[in-house]
């Protein structure tokens, strides 16, 4: 069978191992059933999962790599990192400089000559609309930390005019400003996740994947202040938006909530371990498994047919020549 289908990964924040768990068990579970993945859509935490998939990354390697505490002293917020963190936030109202968010994934992630359909959800504050960047190996670091930059956690992204694509110059009427700097913020601020500016295939199946029942982010006693405020910050909105998306497509869930003790610490945590991001990830595994055995998503039945082109964007062309700046 080659039934084609799209995921959505939405909101994870710090619990992105988690929401690896799931998408690994669910994709293998599609594999099953005679559906194949023809693109896949994320925003913030979801951002990195989806991209992960796309390159063939295997999520546990890379936590390897990224979970050392060189690594993760980049993305820290709080502790010995306060005065860093505050002298980040006055600069770009931002605890974390998003700059090394880009920098951590250009290092720790391998290099992919192919990526599969995929696209990363974020918000431009500059025109205060929704974008949809179409991921490639040359821009996937800095798109999907623009995917990623939750406001008060992470300062904007902020990337040139000029390179980016020309759909995305257009639909932000920035043709005339090449050389101007727009900046980009976590794609869970968008209202809903706008399909429409991802994929012109109308009949494709969508699977949109969620770990949340309720605002995450929340608890009576805030591991610290900075956490207090970055939890304000976190909302998840897509779960409001199911049945305007549902009236347009065929759209399945797969809502496998994360358990309370990881929202309350990791929502709105970064600085991840080698051992908590595995425990997140195995949890996460788990839990998808157990949830697709009991509760099996609703799914038109699996069907020969051409994997259509996903996409009706232009690819860039140019490469290497995008800038990135706080």
């Amino acid at each position: 069978m080659n039934q084609p289908v799209g995921i959505l990964y939405a909101t994870a924040g710090g619990r992105y191992p988690f929401m690896a768990g799931v998408a690994d068990a669910l994709e293998a579970h599609l594999a099953t059933l005679g559906y194949s993945v023809a693109f896949r859509i994320g925003a913030s935490g979801g951002s990195i999962v989806a991209s992960m998939k796309a390159s063939g990354v295997n999520f546990l390697d890379w936590l390897s790599e990224a979970a050392t505490p060189t690594n993760m002293k980049a993305v820290k917020i709080g502790g010995t990192r306060s005065l860093h963190n505050i002298k980040t936030y006055i600069q770009g109202r931002g605890f974390i400089d998003s700059n090394d968010l880009v920098d951590l994934l250009q290092r720790t992630l391998p290099d992919s000559p192919n990526i599969q359909p995929c696209y990363s959800v974020s918000w431009c504050v500059s025109s205060e609309q929704p974008v949809v960047f179409r991921l490639t190996p040359e821009n996937r670091a800095s798109r999907v930390a623009a995917s990623c930059a939750l406001p008060v956690g992470l300062t904007s992204v902020k990337i040139r005019n000029g390179d980016l694509e020309s759909r995305i110059q257009r639909q932000l009427k920035l043709e005339e400003d090449p050389d101007g700097f727009s900046a980009f913020r976590d794609g869970g601020l968008c209202p809903g996740f706008p399909l429409d500016l991802v994929e012109g295939i109308k009949h494709i199946p969508v699977v949109v994947v969620t770990i949340d029942i309720r605002d995450p982010g929340t608890k009576e006693k805030p591991i610290s202040i900075f956490q207090s405020l970055l939890a304000r910050q976190v909302r998840v909105k897509i779960l409001d938006n199911l049945n305007e998306i549902r009236s347009r497509r065929s759209l399945s869930v797969l809502c496998v909530p994360a358990p309370s003790y990881i929202n309350s610490k990791f929502s709105a945590r970064f600085d991840i371990t080698e051992a908590e991001g595995r425990s997140m990830y195995d949890t996460g595994h788990t839990l998808a498994r157990t949830h697709l055995f009991l509760h099996p998503i609703y799914l038109p039945i699996a069907v020969e047919v051409p994997t259509p082109e996903p996409i009706a964007v232009e690819v860039p062309a140019e490469a290497g020549s995008e800038q990135c700046v706080q």
